[in-house]
């Protein structure tokens, strides 16, 4: 406790006349220096209880003050019940019941003031680990709400997973009609990926698969597409020799044409080593067609 409130009238109270009355001002002092002792150690969950070794209570007072002058002023106290004194062994316990509302204001709110701040504190480590843990769970809701169920199901079976939030913009600009086509021409471009053994990196993304402008699933349609034939000169796993549709239209072929372009093309090879694909192709496209 910072302070204590002094009432300016505290000379005209009765028990504290009936101290001077019996001690002098000495009783005076005892009182006043009491209140200072017990504020010095206030106890804000007990307030205006204490307790103290005797000794060391009674070495707070001038040396004046002896054994039996702080006995009897306690005496005195007790009885009128303005500071009440118990002993126990060398200890002794005081209850001014008076004290608590003498004390200032800055004291009363102490309480106040450790809960908020316990509050404060609590607050904020539930806050700094609930947080996180709560935007991460919005994240995963919001993740798996944020694709279709068409989409899903063409995400399950297609064969290369990658980019799927990017895969999931070129599947919304698809029409319903488009959708169904892709959902129909998927597993036959499995299929396809299956008996050429195509490698990982042959593999059309999804991004591309789905542009609605190159609409290259149709090639896939249960009504164009046929199993392909797999032969020992044809390898769909030697680089750049897979037969995905795109590859024979980039070249400006047909299938047909690819097909013997590349058995062809195996063979050569063999006699020159580092032949690359579109050099050959616009070689024998010159000679061929």
């Amino acid at each position: 406790m910072k302070f204590f409130k002094h009432l300016t009238a505290s000379g005209n109270d009765p028990d504290i006349g009936k101290l001077i009355d019996e001690m002098g001002l000495k009783g005076y002092y005892l009182f006043f220096r009491t209140l200072e002792i017990m504020s010095s150690e206030y106890n804000i969950t007990n307030p205006g209880q204490n307790s103290f070794k005797f000794c060391w209570f009674l070495d707070q007072f001038s040396r004046k003050i002896r054994n039996e002058d702080l006995k009897k002023f306690l005496k005195i106290t007790t009885e009128n019940g303005r500071i009440i004194a118990e002993y126990e062994g060398r200890t002794v316990h005081l209850n001014c019941p008076k004290l608590r509302y003498l004390t200032d204001e800055y004291t009363r709110q102490k309480p106040y003031r450790i809960q908020e701040k316990v509050t404060e504190k609590v607050t904020s480590e539930v806050t700094e680990k609930v947080t996180p843990k709560i935007k991460d769970i919005r994240i995963k809701i919001e993740d798996k709400n944020i694709y279709s169920i068409e989409f899903e199901e063409f995400w399950e079976i297609y064969p290369r997973k990658i980019a799927k939030k990017k895969a999931f913009k070129g599947w919304s600009r698809l029409s319903k009609k488009q959708m169904e086509e892709v959902l129909s021409a998927v597993p036959n471009y499995v299929k396809e990926i299956e008996i050429l053994q195509t490698e990982t990196q042959f593999i059309k993304h999804p991004t591309t698969l789905l542009n609605p402008e190159n609409e290259l699933w149709v090639d896939f349609l249960p009504d164009a597409w046929k199993p392909p034939k797999q032969s020992c000169e044809h390898r769909p796993s030697q680089v750049g020799t897979s037969t995905s549709p795109s590859i024979w239209k980039d070249h400006g072929l047909t299938r047909e044409q690819w097909d013997v372009a590349m058995v062809m093309y195996h063979k050569q090879k063999k006699d020159t080593p580092g032949l690359m694909v579109p050099e050959f192709i616009k070689t024998w496209k010159e000679k061929e067609i």
